[in-house]
């Protein structure tokens, strides 16, 4: 799950700069399986699609480099390729400081 939880991590950092109010994102490792999807409340709080477990972010802009604790194990943080205004459709590639890497698309969005 940690693992899984990184993945999903990396990709919020792709629309973090200009958050709407809610914000769905699918995470498709390079190593395949099934794409991990995220939604972001825009209040600081994710949660991943089939769970009830929700997990607090930070979000460094400078860097483009998100973390968090989804797992109560530790912080993993995720560095994505690009930031900037999000938009449904747009993809990033990221790395995390777990080791997996991988592509983020957004899904949705809301206001």
């Amino acid at each position: 799950m940690k693992k899984t939880i990184s993945v999903a991590l990396a990709v919020f950092a792709l629309a973090a700069p200009a958050f709407a109010a809610s914000m769905t994102i699918s995470f498709a490792a390079d190593e395949g399986g099934d794409p991990l999807v995220i939604t972001f409340d825009g209040e600081g709080t994710a949660s991943v699609e089939g769970s009830e477990d929700t997990f607090a972010y930070t979000w460094n802009e400078e860097t483009r480099e998100l973390c968090g604790d989804a797992t109560g194990e530790g912080e993993v943080c995720a560095t994505m390729a690009e930031s900037g205004d999000p938009e449904v459709g747009q993809s990033t590639a990221y790395t995390t400081s777990a080791g997996t890497s991988g592509t983020a698309t957004i899904t949705a969005m809301s206001e």
